[in-house]
């Protein structure tokens, strides 16, 4: 719901937000009690065709199995002229992120900027845009720690060097 909260004071109308686990969306409930929030997943939107003119992903999309089925419906639930955007932190291209995988209990979808890219224009996205999304703050080495995430300073130096990927498509109008 953190998206979604910051959505609210720019006077973004109509909020909406689907997440698989029911604590989530009972916390942003409490957040954002006017938000259409609803449990459930991306592979089958409860929302009628063509409903938003925004789509926003945060650090979703590399937990969906059937990724096109999943650009499929986001695709789907947008207007005409409608873009999506997500950010992605686990991709194949940077490499400091690909330790997360081993202690998740499920599988990844690990994809290139460009494998991304040419997802998003498989299912009929047009003005694929992508661009980098780095952290102003960050740890030094003397604060760091090695974790289930990062065995090394090194390992952590480089994700926080790549950023996340920022990538959006426009639903053609």
């Amino acid at each position: 719901g953190g998206a979604l909260k910051q959505a609210q004071p720019l006077g973004v109308a109509g909020i909406a937000g689907i997440d698989v686990a029911p604590d989530m969306i009972q916390a942003a409930q409490l957040e954002i009690p006017e938000a259409d929030l609803k449990t459930g997943s991306v592979s089958e939107l409860p929302w009628e065709d063509a409903s938003f003119d925004m789509v926003i992903s945060v650090e979703a999309m590399y937990y969906f199995a059937d990724v096109p089925a999943a650009l499929s419906e986001i695709f789907r639930v947008l207007k005409p002229g409608g873009r999506f955007v997500s950010a992605i932190e686990f991709y194949v291209d940077n490499k400091g992120s690909l330790g997360w995988a081993k202690p998740l209990p499920m599988d990844l979808q690990t994809l290139s900027e460009e494998e991304w890219s040419n997802a998003f224009q498989s299912v009929g996205f047009v003005t694929i845009e992508t661009s980098r999304i780095r952290r102003e703050k960050y740890l030094a080495p003397a604060d760091f720690s090695p974790n289930k995430y990062f065995a090394t300073y090194e390992e952590y130096a480089a994700y926080i060097f790549e950023g996340a990927l920022c990538i959006s498509g426009v639903k053609r109008g």
